[in-house]
């Protein structure tokens, strides 16, 4: 038989009891709830073996048993285990690893959030910052890296877009243009690069010089005759740009007939230049004079030799 001590401390144990599992259940509750957010996404890193790997960008292009190349992308996708943020690189030529994150929140605003909104990077780059006119060509150069493809470059000249280049890497180089196709003295430029997910970034702004050369080279011509045969020698000096050509007139009392021509297609500024030839062994004297261009144009002519025997 109980007694009511008996019962009184057997209450006591079942109120004990219950107040022992609610502060466990609230413990567990909120101790579940730290641990989730204290781990957060789920992450990991894969390793993938294959016949050949090669990066594009933020993507890889591989084969799998030696057969065509593919690309795999960089991305946020589902792949089969739930919306997962995944980066892809080429450890070796045959091996790369994918890194991976879940996404938390499985809606679209999530999703666009967890897409690639990087805009690509570019620079606009040229080798000098002054051209001459009528002799120089101005090379652009746009690097360029994108976690996709580039796709188009656009150059705008003064702000107006003067060139367009198609491009499937992340490297373009635009072709070299004429300064005569520039207007003004002062030239300003700028790039825009856009690549395949549709990001387009502007690069950096160059100023460039086109410097008209109005200045007319030096020259000298001297000469020796052996009877019939002379010897003719023009020295040239070209400040601005280079020199294009050499012509040496016959002097005539119509004027002059050309009888030697030398063109230059160098970086010459500074040219010697003699010529040989075979003239009627006429009483007197034979006068000769030449006339040398630089690549702007201007010309000058020298002074006239006589050659007496």
């Amino acid at each position: 038989m109980l007694t009511f001590k008996h019962n009184k401390w057997r209450l006591i144990f079942y109120i004990m009891k219950k107040i022992i599992f609610g502060l466990v259940a609230l413990i567990a509750l909120f101790g579940l709830i730290g641990v989730t957010n204290a781990i957060g996404p789920k992450s990991g890193i894969n390793y993938v073996k294959v016949s050949s790997c090669e990066q594009v960008g933020a993507d890889v292009k591989v084969s799998l048993n030696n057969g065509p190349k593919f690309v795999l992308t960089s991305t946020t996708r589902d792949a089969g285990h739930g919306l997962r943020n995944y980066k892809l690189t080429c450890v070796d030529s045959k091996k790369y690893k994918v890194e991976w994150k879940e996404v938390v929140g499985n809606n679209s605003a999530v999703i666009a959030l967890a897409a690639s909104v990087v805009k690509p990077t570019a620079t606009l780059k040229m080798s000098k910052s002054v051209y001459y006119e009528g002799y120089d060509f101005v090379v652009f150069e746009v690097p360029a890296k994108s976690d996709s493809a580039i796709v188009k470059t656009e150059i705008f000249v003064n702000g107006e877009l003067r060139f367009t280049g198609k491009n499937n890497s992340n490297y373009s180089i635009m072709t070299d243009a004429d300064v005569a196709y520039f207007n003004g003295p002062l030239v300003n430029a700028f790039a825009k690069v856009y690549d395949a997910d549709g990001d387009m970034t502007q690069t950096n702004t160059v100023t460039f010089l086109v410097y008209k050369d109005t200045s007319s080279p030096t020259a000298t011509l001297t000469g020796k005759r052996s009877g019939s045969d002379v010897e003719l020698t023009v020295n040239a000096l070209e400040k601005e740009t280079v020199i294009r050509k050499i012509e040496v007139y016959f002097k005539t009392s119509l004027g002059g007939s050309l009888a030697f021509s030398q063109t230059y297609f160098g970086n010459d500024k500074n040219v010697s230049k003699t010529f040989s030839g075979h003239y009627y062994d006429f009483p007197g004297a034979l006068s000769f004079y030449a006339i040398v261009y630089d690549m702007a144009g201007n010309k000058v002519q020298t002074n006239v030799v006589n050659l007496y025997n």
